[in-house]
Order: C-alpha cells, then sequence, then structure tokens
C-alpha cells in the first residue's frame, strides 16, 4: 500500500521516551477578528438604548405653550416670570441629561463592554490548561519535581489571565475528573493541590477536550496551554494501536 495522505491529526507525532523536561504552551491562534478595539460581551443589550426615547418623550409630553393675554400693569410681573421660566427650563434640562445618562449608563452595563490594545490586553479568552501529572512527573529534575516546574508554569498563565477570560484546568494524569472551572483564585488553589499519580498520563484524551471546550466556550479566543514533560507514551490512547496519531489542536 502506498504512504497514507497527510491529514491534520500528524500535527502531534509520538517520539520515543526522554528525559523529562518543562515546554511552553501550546496555544491556539485568535479567530479572526481579534484586532478589533472594543467590544461588548452581552451585545443584545445594546437594544435597551432605545430607551433613551422615554426620557425624550416625558419631557415633551411636560412641555405646554398657555395662551398668552397682555395686561400692562402685568409688565412687572411678565419680566419676573421670565427670568423663573428660564432656571425652571435649566432644571429641566439638567434633569433629562441626567436621565438619559442613567440609561446609558445601565445598557453599557448590561452589554459588558471590554476593550483590546496593547500591553497584554486582549479579548476574552478560553484558556484550558492541560496539567500533566503522570507518573514521569514526579521525577527530579534540577533539583525539583518535574510536576513543581510544571506547576509554576501553569500559575503563571493563570495570573496572565484577564477577568473576562474563563479557564479550565485538565489533569492528564489517569484517572482525571472533569474539568475544573472558577475564579483565578480557584484555578490556582487548584493547580496547587494537583499531586502526581501512578499512571501514565493520557494527553490525546485532554487534547481532544481541550478542544471541545474551546469550541464550545464562544468566546472571541481560544487558548489550549499544554504543560508537560511530553512522554511519548502519554499520547497512547488506552487500548489504541501502536501506530496511532496525535490529536490535532487547530
Amino acid at each position: 500500500m502506498g504512504p497514507r495522505p497527510a491529514s491534520p491529526w500528524d500535527r502531534l507525532r509520538r517520539g520515543r521516551d526522554r528525559d523529562a523536561t518543562v515546554e511552553g504552551p501550546a496555544l491556539l491562534p485568535p479567530k479572526a477578528g481579534a484586532s478589533r478595539l472594543m467590544g461588548f460581551l452581552s451585545p443584545i443589550f445594546l437594544l435597551a438604548g432605545l430607551a433613551v426615547a422615554v426620557p425624550l418623550i416625558l419631557h415633551l409630553f411636560h412641555r405646554h405653550d398657555a395662551k398668552r393675554m397682555v395686561f400692562p400693569a402685568l409688565q412687572y410681573l411678565l419680566r419676573t416670570e421670565k427670568e423663573h421660566a428660564r432656571t425652571i427650563r435649566f432644571r429641566q434640562l439638567l434633569l433629562l441629561l441626567l436621565r438619559i445618562t442613567a440609561v446609558l449608563l445601565l445598557v453599557g452595563a448590561g452589554a459588558r463592554p471590554f476593550v483590546r490594545g496593547g500591553g497584554g490586553v486582549h479579548d476574552p479568552t478560553a484558556t484550558i490548561l492541560i496539567l500533566d501529572n503522570s507518573m514521569s512527573s514526579g521525577l527530579i529534575r534540577g533539583g525539583a519535581r518535574v510536576l513543581d516546574l510544571l506547576n509554576a508554569v501553569a500559575l503563571r498563565s493563570i495570573e496572565r489571565a484577564s477577568d473576562e477570560d474563563r479557564i479550565w484546568l485538565i489533569r492528564a494524569g489517569e484517572p482525571r475528573g472533569p474539568a475544573i472551572t472558577g475564579s483565578r483564585a480557584d484555578l490556582r488553589a487548584a493547580v496547587s493541590a494537583t499531586d502526581v499519580t501512578d499512571a501514565r498520563g493520557d494527553l490525546r484524551s485532554a487534547l481532544e477536550r481541550a478542544v471541545l471546550l474551546a469550541a464550545g466556550s464562544r468566546l472571541p479566543a481560544a487558548e489550549i496551554h499544554l504543560i508537560s514533560d511530553l512522554q511519548a507514551s502519554a499520547f497512547e490512547r488506552s487500548g489504541s494501536p501502536a501506530g496511532g496519531e496525535a490529536v490535532p489542536f487547530e
């Protein structure tokens, strides 16, 4: 048989087991359109901006033109009334502006705007951390456990996340529980509580789960941080043939 045509599953291939080394995160590129400078997490709330018409309508309904009748003996009172009317109109306009501002602030709070620019600011991102806590991560390298070095990388990834990001933690060691999510404090605690398991990891399955989480997040961008010593056996699914292929993550 001729050679099998290339497929996206060939992006990661198994190699020989090697000494444990710490690898940086593997990133999914942001989705198209990530160059926007401003966006909204809940743009449907922008439709509520039509409510600014309510204060305007109320203002117009409260206006009334009185029928004017001139009495020479009341000229002084008319001048006083005009000055008083100017004060009342100013107060009415100020009240109208305050009402419109209140409506716009409520609409903005509901739409949850964000600004993207330089200096590390980015679109809301689905960040999935795959932390390899398999047996090989218990090896000592440079005077420290490999898992301790991996945990440090994971903690740095959590610290770089913004408040608009959503983070998941997947432990690749078997057996592994469901993906952990929550606040940055919750994720830091989960990483710190991660310990070495007595079984090999399953990075292939972890990558598949991470891709599904990223696709279902509905956020403008997604990243998968593969934090592992990248042992070849971690890419072999239990029961899969020796020539198994690695998972794509693009």
